[in-house]
């Protein structure tokens, strides 16, 4: 078996067909959907005496996407 040296200009990526969906929060995701709505839930309790605690890998951006997602909520809550 030979082998053949190819330039780095013959090699092709993958080309992918994608519709452009806009994501605005990534609890928009499908896959996101049960956290969406526990945290909707904790957010909707009337009480202050709970917690919400939002598990995932480290560097995940899930500190980010939860404060995002809480300050857009806050946002429609009378002051």
């Amino acid at each position: 078996m030979t082998t053949v040296e190819l330039p780095a200009a013959a090699l092709r990526l993958p080309s992918f067909d994608f519709d452009d969906v806009p994501v605005t929060s990534v609890f928009e995701l499908g896959s996101h959907e049960r956290a969406r709505e526990a945290i909707d839930l904790g957010l909707s309790t009337p009480s202050d005496h709970y917690n919400i605690c939002v598990l995932g890998p480290d560097q995940a951006g899930r500190m980010t996407a939860t404060r995002a997602y809480v300050e857009q909520w806050s946002q429609g809550q009378p002051a």
